[in-house]
């Protein structure tokens, strides 16, 4: 995990966008993010068993905060959203 990213524990789900949205901390900056259901579905398909995607979320936090710090570091605007869908 990167130092200068920090992911409070703020997330929310979104029913319009079908997405958890949840900030990150990027250097002391707030940026936001998101990620749809169907990015859990597809990534972790195998292991949903009917789940929502708000526990698919909770389960694999770690995971999702891993490519979102990948899209986080390739990116050189911190504008975002940083998106995965």
């Amino acid at each position: 995990m990167n130092q200068a990213i920090h992911f409070p524990d703020l997330e929310q789900w979104d029913d319009e966008r079908q997405s958890m949205c949840f900030p990150a901390l990027v250097s002391g900056m707030r940026v936001e993010c998101q990620v749809s259901a169907g990015w859990l579905y597809n990534r972790f398909v195998s292991e949903t068993n009917g789940a929502t995607p708000l526990v698919i979320f909770h389960q694999h936090r770690l995971d999702v905060e891993d490519a979102i710090e990948t899209l986080i570091a390739q990116g050189a605007d911190l504008d975002g959203p940083f998106c995965l869908s």
